[in-house]
């Protein structure tokens, strides 16, 4: 069981990096010839941005498979499907957000901070637990 997280998370990045490339051929050829992506492969630090900006979701994710393994008691039916919603959510509004709005440095701290009070909030109002196996509920 303790490869399978590593894995997952690998195999949603490969995923993604994929997905992204594709919608990015698809958009450089309607704009003729990778402007787009010859401008952003001028700056690295607009790449490593976009990255660490797309690696802020996976916080949600981590959050919930670390919980579902170590502390099955405070899952509910809810938790999973409430914690992403209100993470991408809150990722969404910060990439829309002006930056002189934006009270942390990073969106990686917002999207921990949001899916942790929504993952506890989930656990205190929802009294649904989950049937994980093995576990006494």
């Amino acid at each position: 069981m303790a490869h399978w997280i590593p894995l997952s998370v690998v195999a949603l990045y490969v995923g993604a990096l994929f997905a992204l490339t594709w919608w990015s051929q698809k958009l450089t050829e309607r704009s003729g010839g990778g402007v787009i992506t010859y401008l952003l492969a001028l700056s690295v630090q607009g790449i490593l941005k976009v990255l660490l900006t797309g690696l802020s979701i996976s916080s949600a994710y981590a959050l919930i498979a670390l919980m579902t393994i170590y502390c099955p008691r405070l899952c509910r039916r809810s938790s999973a499907s409430a914690t992403l919603a209100t993470t991408m959510l809150a990722l969404a509004l910060w990439l829309i957000a002006p930056p002189g709005w934006r009270l942390l440095p990073h969106p990686i701290y917002l999207t921990w901070l949001v899916s942790l009070l929504t993952f506890f909030a989930a656990a205190a109002i929802d009294r649904r637990h989950i049937e994980a196996p093995g576990t006494c509920v």
